[in-house]
């Protein structure tokens, strides 16, 4: 009996002990971050026009690229739907000619034009 409870009055130590250290972990990084604010602030000042650059150029970017793009896609679908159909219409072209030739003439067409 007294063994189950030293195992008892060990977990609740351990777990106090680790509810502990969590809270001393967030009150060093309170005071770090309070420590380090104005550093950071600075920080923002140097970074905060890096940041609205990329973003304006990134919007810039993307108005003269998705343009390229959508004519590019446009070119790609071309090879890739309307090139292989050329062949198609000749072939075709070929056949009706060659079915156009091929039946006889009407019997006005033979007779020569007065």
């Amino acid at each position: 009996m007294s063994e189950i409870a030293g195992l008892i009055a060990l977990g609740a130590l351990a777990a106090v002990g680790f509810l502990a250290f969590g809270a001393l972990v967030l009150l060093m990084k309170l005071v770090l971050g309070l420590i380090l604010l104005p550093l950071r602030l600075l920080a923002w000042l140097v970074f905060l026009p890096v940041v609205l650059f990329k973003a304006v150029f990134g919007l810039l970017a993307g108005l003269v690229v998705l343009p390229m793009v959508a004519v590019a896609g446009l070119g790609v679908m071309f090879v890739l739907f309307a090139l292989p159909l050329v062949p198609l219409a000749l072939m075709a072209l070929a056949v009706w000619a060659v079915v156009k030739l091929a039946r006889p003439a009407p019997e006005r067409a033979r007779t020569p034009a007065r």
